[in-house]
């Protein structure tokens, strides 16, 4: 089973404060225009990181690396790793 399907997207839970689940799936936009609304309402949890500044975006490459991190090391610390 993939798990669960969330996306990355701006208006979700913060990345810090999201219940990552141990294995899933992530859908990632594009950098302007995000993920499509059909794959909005497909999702079980949207998480998003937080930006400061006047910048609307950062790159999806970036965004992705961030994400990562944050979901194994979220992983990690439940000793599932």
């Amino acid at each position: 089973s993939p798990g669960p399907l969330f996306a990355l997207e701006t208006g979700g839970t913060a990345i810090g404060e999201f219940p990552f689940p141990e294995s899933g799936t992530v859908i990632i936009g594009s950098e302007e225009s995000g993920i499509s609304p059909d794959a909005v309402k497909a999702v079980t949890g949207i998480v998003s990181i937080p930006l400061y500044g006047i910048k609307g975006s950062i790159n999806v490459g970036v965004a992705f690396g961030i994400l990562s991190y944050c979901w194994v090391n979220s992983i990690r610390e439940r000793g599932k790793l």
